[in-house]
């Protein structure tokens, strides 16, 4: 019990250093921004509020503390179709060791399709194409230190390319879930994108010497790129079944309402924060809404879930959602997760 606490208090001075070293907040000066897109159709349906929930695979995304609530190898898969043609895909996979100690494997891959390359005296595109790609490989391990409280870490490889130019770093994740048994309530919490810097480089960025040039371009030359950082974000998230058969307010063995709020700050942007409502019949199917306070064009979410037994496959779990963009309409999202 001594080793649980020292763990818990570990954590919260790390959140408290974070934020007393994190400065004045700089929008828009950030490196790995496809790592602020959401994962999971279920989180985004709850409009992002998922940190206190993080019971998927994409709680290797939200908080990696939440993988201990798998018991069977599980994997799942997820497709965004994002406005102006960009696809943005992620893919888990847990392996359990044992009953409190879980290991998962995860891929986000984002990428623009083909881009026609225009140039001062080309404006309608000179016939050539190029692509923006990013790319976020990981491994989460996660532990329950004792019944009620669980931890996670996930470290992961991070790239990021434009034509033929791309960047590169590592990135760590935090993560702690908490039953209080109070009310049902349980506490989440992550810091993540904690990492070194990242800059661009590469043959795009080079230019050989042109003789009939003078000044700079007479010489080879290189343009250096300046390093950014990564989007690092603290999440705090609290929720509870005000529903359920083990809920604290009111019992019912058929339906279940679960709540959940979340806030966050991260080194870029300012804080908000995220509400989501989730409603379920006969543990198989499931309606959500959630909306997000504090950002610039996102703002509600709904979707639906639907949970069945398919003979060999195990478990299986449908989920989709919808987030409207304002001025960039709303995206679609579906998700599929099998469970032996």
């Amino acid at each position: 019990m001594k080793k649980d606490k020292i763990v818990f208090i570990l954590l919260i001075n790390l959140v408290v250093y974070y934020h007393i070293n994190a400065g004045d907040t700089k929008v828009g000066t950030s490196a790995a921004n496809f790592t602020k897109i959401e994962v999971g159709a279920r989180a985004s349906a709850l409009g992002g509020a998922f940190t206190s929930i993080a019971d998927d695979l994409s709680s290797m995304y939200w908080n990696p503390a939440g993988l201990t609530s798998y018991n069977s190898i599980t994997v799942q898969i997820e497709h965004l179709d994002l406005y102006a043609g960009i696809n943005h895909n992620f893919g888990g996979l847990t392996i359990p060791f044992s009953n409190d100690f879980i290991v998962g494997l995860n891929a986000v891959y984002l990428t623009s399709g083909d881009i026609e390359i225009t140039t001062e005296s080309d404006w309608n595109g000179t016939g050539q194409y190029y692509d923006v790609s990013n790319m976020s490989l990981g491994i989460t391990v996660a532990k329950k230190m004792i019944e009620r409280l669980s931890v996670g870490l996930n470290i992961k490889y991070l790239r990021e390319s434009i034509a033929r130019n791309s960047a590169e770093s590592f990135a760590v994740d935090f993560g702690l879930l908490l039953n209080t048994d109070i009310y049902g309530l349980n506490i989440g919490m992550s810091l993540t994108n904690v990492g070194p810097a990242m800059k661009m480089s590469g043959i795009d960025m080079q230019f050989p010497g042109e003789p009939e040039y003078q000044g700079l371009l007479e010489t080879p030359s290189e343009l250096i790129g300046d390093e950014w950082t990564l989007p690092t974000t603290f999440r705090i998230g609290l929720s509870t079944d005000v529903i359920g058969n083990e809920s604290d307010f009111f019992r019912s063995d058929v339906s279940q309402l679960l709540t959940s709020v979340d806030l966050s700050s991260a080194v870029d942007y300012d804080l908000k924060a995220n509400i989501g409502v989730e409603y379920t019949y006969d543990s198989r199917f499931c309606i959500r809404s959630g909306y997000r306070l504090g950002y610039s064009e996102s703002t509600f979410s709904v979707g639906a879930g639907l949970k069945m037994i398919l003979g060999g496959l195990g478990l299986f779990s449908l989920d989709y959602s919808y987030s409207y963009f304002g001025v960039l309409d709303g995206v679609n999202r579906f998700g599929i997760t099998i469970s032996q």
